[in-house]
């Protein structure tokens, strides 16, 4: 077991790009604007969170976690 493994309890995951990426979807076509205020929860929890993290998250760290929640949903 490697370093990580034992620290982490993460593992390697070999996997193939022609098996994992649809080789037939439709390339070019614009994405949804993830900025887009509609697209998010207007809740008291999420307005304070998205503050917090725009005033605490590095510019980078802040877009990809935007990214990962407009992906995931």
């Amino acid at each position: 077991m490697s370093d990580l493994a034992q620290k982490f309890g993460w593992t390697a995951v070999a996997r193939d790009p022609a098996r994992t990426i649809a080789l037939d979807s439709p390339k070019g076509k614009p994405l949804p604007d993830a900025g887009n205020e509609d697209h998010w929860p207007k809740t008291e929890l999420v307005i304070k969170t998205r503050e917090w993290a725009r005033g605490e998250l590095d510019d980078e760290t802040f877009n990809h976690s935007m990214r990962v929640f407009h992906f995931g949903t």
